[in-house]
């Protein structure tokens, strides 16, 4: 199963990335739009939101939008394999590219730690292929299967159509199904 997920992140982010850049911004502003309008995110207090890099459905607009109502964002970096959520109040000054993937812009460790998981009222992570049971294909590294393992909150993905598979995802013993994925 290892080789047949390997082969479907492959094909995927080869999708995502013939996306053209136009296409790729209309396409993201619809899926902020869904995710604004989404309940659970008009009730929540705390949003756990990844920020975007390569192809990934952008989410800078969507982060400004949540501060500018008043919601309390947190992004997450990794530490020791490990996702820890840090609030920010603003994109600037309070980002800081990741050690190894200088790409990955995460939170300062200056930052307010969110201390327990369950604060964070939904979670928006990153999808490089999802199916119609929610399931999630990540990058292969396991950070949020981890982090949902024993997460209370609301687990939602942000993906293109591009990437949906048409039939179930392989999924393995410690892969976490999402509650909801939003595409456009």
């Amino acid at each position: 199963m290892p080789n047949e997920k390997k082969t479907l992140r492959k094909n995927n982010l080869q999708k995502r990335q013939n996306i053209e850049p136009g296409l790729h911004q209309r396409k993201t502003a619809k899926i902020v739009k869904k995710v604004l309008a989404h309940p659970r995110v008009k009730t929540a207090k705390i949003i756990g939101v990844y920020y975007a890099i390569n192809n990934e459905v952008r989410t800078v607009d969507l982060i400004k939008a949540l501060l500018a109502k008043g919601k309390i964002v947190c992004l997450p970096r990794i530490n020791d394999q490990e996702l820890t959520f840090f609030a920010i109040n603003s994109l600037v000054n309070t980002l800081e590219p990741h050690r190894v993937y200088q790409s990955l812009l995460e939170p300062k460790e200056s930052n307010p730690k969110i201390k327990d998981k369950n604060e964070l009222d939904v979670i928006i992570t990153p999808v490089v292929s999802y199916d119609d049971d929610n399931n999630r294909l990540g990058y292969g590294g396991g950070f949020y299967d981890r982090f949902f393992a024993d997460y209370q909150g609301f687990k939602m993905g942000l993906a293109f159509y591009e990437q949906k598979h048409s039939t179930l995802l392989p999924t393995e013993q410690n892969d976490v199904k999402l509650d909801e994925i939003i595409a456009g």
